[in-house]
């Protein structure tokens, strides 16, 4: 298993590089907590409502049969497995061992937030909990969990698919 300092040296994490990454989570975690916070405490208008309200019910019929489905999933899946991203890349990619089973440190600590996040739904009667909502954020913090390890170790291999204009611009550090 690698240390945190291998893990540093190969995908070139310098201390400045890792607080760039940190800055962008904690945004990210205000954001989805806004998000959380408005639709529990019904400040934000639920989509569908504020729909009805502009458009006519014979075009608002035909758009629904273009609905993705389970589009809540989908949503789930992404924004939740983003931050899983972030998370563990900010924490370098740390792991918590459970005897042979090395787990990210960042994606445990997120399943237990979405758990109690989810389960808090229960309480809220504008709100439901769903168990299809929890699996796709476990599934999201899976994937993206494994795209995070991916990125840094082939690192390099995808730096060289970037424009070159961007990839100059990810390696040098930046000054201020």
């Amino acid at each position: 298993m690698s240390t945190n300092r291998d893990v540093r040296r190969y995908i070139y994490l310098s201390k400045e590089n890792i607080m760039n990454v940190k800055k962008v989570m904690w945004l990210y975690i205000v954001f989805l907590t806004c998000i959380v916070v408005g639709f529990n405490s019904d400040i934000m208008p639920k989509p569908y409502g504020l729909a009805k309200q502009y458009i006519p019910a014979a075009k608002l019929r035909k758009l629904a049969a273009y609905r993705i489905p389970n589009d809540d999933k989908v949503a789930h899946f992404f924004m939740v497995g983003l931050l899983a991203f972030l998370v563990n890349l900010s924490l370098s990619l740390s792991r918590v061992s459970f005897g042979k089973t090395a787990v990210l440190k960042g994606s445990l600590i997120l399943m237990v937030f979405v758990t109690i996040e989810e389960s808090s739904q229960a309480f809220f009667p504008s709100r439901s909990c769903s168990l299809g909502d929890l699996l796709a954020n476990y599934a999201g913090i899976w994937c993206f969990g494994q795209a995070a390890v991916y990125y840094t170790t082939h690192r390099d291999s995808i730096d060289m698919k970037l424009p070159h204009f961007l990839r100059t611009w990810l390696q040098q550090p930046r000054r201020e």
